[in-house]
């Protein structure tokens, strides 16, 4: 599972080709004896010949000297000139910055050049909005699917006088969220874009719970650029009292475990009024349909199975935070 983690698939498919090997309650038969250094040579080759993608530099914090975090920026993109006027005002007034572009490409120019605090918290896109001609949907869905990819914290807005079942399913398919605008103020329009506000530069504190000691260790690194902040444990006896003391904004399970299993701690934390609601994930090596679904039975958010990349990870938890903070909006 560990080196899942890091992409390398191959290699952790050998590794559990060994491991079998080893783990055999019987000598070895001949053929298996001179398969095993064939093995540990084809590891140590995937291994060395790998060169592992490094995650984005974590962002600098460019106000820290000064003791004041950014204000939230929206990016409005090929929005009607009076929307995009009324957006902008009310956001000054609310204590938001706005950038205005015109097009899909020029939104793409933007974020490639934007750095650090210049990064927009979210995107508002208009489709069709009040004229006959609007963007294609086919460089909406690839600009979505980018920002989804390479922005995980950032949330993209689409909006529309059109309410299209379809249109809606791909939006959401490709990462984005969908607002109807037929019959809105101004004023819902940009409530319904804060409701998405969530400072990329603040951090998240996850806890993770899990026995596999080299995958806590090599977590806290792999998931720092996106903004997370993890506290590992690998003894569930010591869940509660960590658990109390951290107060994390989301909350990584393995199945298996020691003394306590993850479905277990997740009924726990689910029949205690203060916790009820915290995202739960399980993360775990084994992809049991069987698991999942109870997973899902004592009240799971999600189930991953390892190889998983750290921004698709943090892309999940932080999904699963907009998910809750939109819920608990009156």
């Amino acid at each position: 599972g560990t080196l899942g983690v890091f992409g390398l698939t191959a290699a952790m498919s050998i590794a559990r080709e060994i491991e079998v090997l080893l783990n055999r309650p019987t000598l070895l038969a001949p053929t298996e004896a001179k398969q095993l250094p064939i093995l540990l040579a084809e590891l140590s080759q995937d291994i060395e010949s790998t060169v592992p993608t490094q995650p984005p530099p974590a962002a600098t914090d460019l106000d820290a000297a000064s003791d004041r975090s950014p204000l939230p920026l929206l990016l409005l993109v090929d929005l009607p000139s009076n929307l995009t006027q009324s957006l902008t005002a009310i956001s000054k007034q609310r204590g938001c910055r706005t950038v205005t572009v015109a097009t899909i490409a020029d939104a793409k120019n933007y974020l490639a050049t934007a750095i650090d605090d210049h990064l927009p918290t979210a995107i508002l896109i208009g489709m069709g909005i009040d004229r006959q001609e609007s963007i294609g949907e086919r460089p909406l869905f690839d600009f979505i699917h980018h920002v989804a990819r390479q922005f995980p914290e950032r949330s993209v807005l689409v909006l529309s006088d059109r309410d299209d079942i379809q249109q809606r399913l791909e939006i959401v398919r490709h990462g984005g969220k969908f607002l109807g605008t037929s019959g809105l103020t101004t004023e819902q329009i940009f409530l319904a874009a804060t409701s998405l506000l969530q400072p990329a530069n603040a951090m998240v504190k996850v806890m993770v719970v899990d026995d596999d000691l080299d995958w806590l260790h090599a977590l806290p690194q792999l998931l720092a650029p996106w903004g997370l902040k993890l506290t590992t444990l690998a003894d569930p006896l010591q869940f509660w009292t960590i658990l109390q003391s951290v107060q994390p904004d989301a909350l990584v399970l393995d199945v298996k475990m020691p003394d306590i299993n993850g479905f277990e701690l997740c009924q726990v934390l689910r029949s205690d009024p203060h916790w009820r609601h915290l995202p739960i994930l399980f993360l775990t090596a084994a992809n049991d349909p069987i698991a999942q679904q109870e997973a899902f039975n004592v009240g799971a958010d999600d189930y991953l199975c390892k190889p998983i990349g750290g921004g698709e990870l943090a892309q999940r938890i932080r999904h699963r935070l907009a998910r809750l903070h939109a819920a608990q909006l009156p």
